[in-house]
């Protein structure tokens, strides 16, 4: 399992220019599945950051360390009380999700520096593995927390491997 993830955004090229500096790093150049001219660099060597303006995630639970396919990435932002609630079932539907269909890693995650921030990273062979392990009944007990509100942000975004 990863234990640390670094990422950042930019253009196509001053991405791929970053990982060509950097051959000693394993990374994902990612496209967004929403806006085709938005990209994410992600370092999974679990190496210390590079990126001038990242964004680091600190593993707290999952499985995998095979970020390939389709790759969502999901924010919450939540209270004390829901965040640790929220971490829980999590915690509970990834050890239950290692056999879905399609799954190649799911991770639970800190976002470094930003308290009460929990992010869910996953990885799959196609959009319609996510579209069922989300719409499943599994995965069921944290819509409850994808929903704005005045305690709580959530944000995601789906991206597959540009290269």
């Amino acid at each position: 399992m990863i234990s640390q993830i670094n990422f950042t955004f930019g253009s196509s090229q001053l991405l791929r220019d970053i990982a060509k500096k950097h051959p000693d790093r394993t990374f994902k150049l990612c496209v967004s599945n929403g806006d085709n001219v938005k990209y994410a660099l992600f370092d999974v060597s679990g190496k210390e950051n590079i990126f001038s303006s990242p964004i680091s995630l600190k593993t707290i639970d999952g499985f995998g360390d095979d970020l390939r396919g389709i790759i969502s990435y999901q924010s919450f932002k939540l209270s004390n009380d829901d965040e640790r609630i929220m971490r829980e079932k999590a915690k509970d539907i990834i050890a239950s999700s290692k056999q879905a269909k399609g799954a190649n890693a799911i991770l639970l995650c800190n976002r470094v520096g930003h308290p009460n921030s929990t992010i869910l990273l996953s990885a799959w062979n196609s959009q319609a593995d996510l579209n069922a392990w989300h719409d499943s009944n599994l995965y069921s007990s944290l819509n409850e927390f994808s929903a704005r509100g005045p305690q709580n942000t959530y944000f995601s975004e789906t991206y597959s491997l540009a290269d």
